[in-house]
């Protein structure tokens, strides 16, 4: 395979045993095992373990927050309260939860939200005031209002 390929080579039983007995753990880096056996770093992670990016996903989801504080995008290290099995707002199981904040002074002030809900709460938090008060215009002036 030519250096650089990212062809979808498979290792069969017994390379897969000779990488695990290779790699040693802040030893020897993935990054130098994988080109040994022809495969990218990403696909030898994999072999060694599995669940590698499942439980790197989980990590990220239950510690860090991705949002714009100060005008800058980002992701931020939080200490999030224990991730429920089920929203805490409409009750919801089996869904993915997404973390709810409204400061940026406070990112671990949040709720734990299923989309639907999450969607709703971004509405209340940033257009709230400008809905009820273009409703109260038209509830006033009838069918002819002066929109914002």
């Amino acid at each position: 395979m030519k250096k650089g390929s990212r062809g979808k080579r498979k290792l069969t039983e017994e390379e897969v045993i000779q990488l695990r007995q290779l790699y040693i753990p802040y030893k020897v880096p993935v990054r130098q095992l994988a080109p040994k056996f022809g495969i990218g770093v990403s696909a030898a992670r994999r072999y060694l373990n599995p669940t590698y990016y499942t439980q790197r996903r989980e990590w990220r989801t239950i510690n860090r927050v991705s949002t714009t504080v100060k005008g800058k995008r980002g992701s931020h290290k939080v200490e999030k309260r224990p991730k429920p099995q089920a929203c805490e707002v409409c009750g919801k199981q089996d869904t993915r939860l997404n973390w709810h904040h409204w400061n940026d002074e406070h990112l671990e002030w949040g709720l734990w939200l299923c989309n639907y809900c999450h969607i709703g709460a971004d509405f209340i938090d940033k257009r709230l005031d400008t809905y009820l008060q273009l409703r109260s215009q038209v509830e006033d002036n009838g069918h002819q209002y002066d929109p914002l």
